[in-house]
């Protein structure tokens, strides 16, 4: 028998609320010919993109300089990755609240909780890490990860941002 089984709506469905960015968080919503003005990327995303392509750029290369040049050891002092965690933090909030309220994707909130977490944990709480974990190795990955995800949702978040933005009351914007 083929034919379409009508399911009960997931969760998700009425989690989050149906907006034209949630329908296009896969495609480019700035190359939609509008009758306006695109909605400029938020600054603080690609801040957060910057800076957290820094991280893992530090994380990539902080062993080996620290191994070869004496004088680049300081990269790999605490204080370093503890103000680089704080500064994260600082530009995604600034990012991920103001989108939320634009977008209301709680994809954005999960990304942006799991990547933040990950960092906080490797910045201030390696002492217990670092028993969990058994290796600079492994920490060094779950910091990659934390700003892996970071990047990537703060991406999301422009696509969504600028979605939304595009989108007039009666929906007949991004619909062109």
């Amino acid at each position: 028998m083929t034919g379409h089984v009508d399911r009960p709506p997931s969760i998700w469905s009425r989690v989050l609320k149906s907006t034209p960015a949630i329908s296009t968080l896969n495609t480019d919503a700035s190359s939609a010919p509008h009758d306006h003005a695109p909605t400029p990327a938020p600054i603080w995303d690609r801040l957060g993109i910057i800076g957290s392509v820094a991280c893992i750029i530090h994380c990539a290369l902080t062993p080996a300089l620290a191994g070869t040049l004496a004088a680049f050891g300081f990269l790999g002092d605490a204080i370093i990755h503890q103000v680089m965690v704080v500064l994260l933090l600082a530009v995604a909030l600034l990012a991920f609240w103001p989108g939320f309220r634009i977008h209301r994707d709680l994809r954005i909130v999960a990304g942006a909780v799991a990547g933040v977490s990950l960092l906080i944990a490797t910045g201030f709480m390696h002492d217990v890490l670092h028993h969990l974990v058994h290796g600079q190795a492994a920490e060094i990955g779950l910091t990659m990860l934390g700003s892996v995800i970071l990047v990537g949702t703060h991406v999301a978040n422009q696509r969504l941002v600028r979605a939304e933005g595009c989108s007039q009351a009666d929906g007949s914007c991004c619909s062109e």
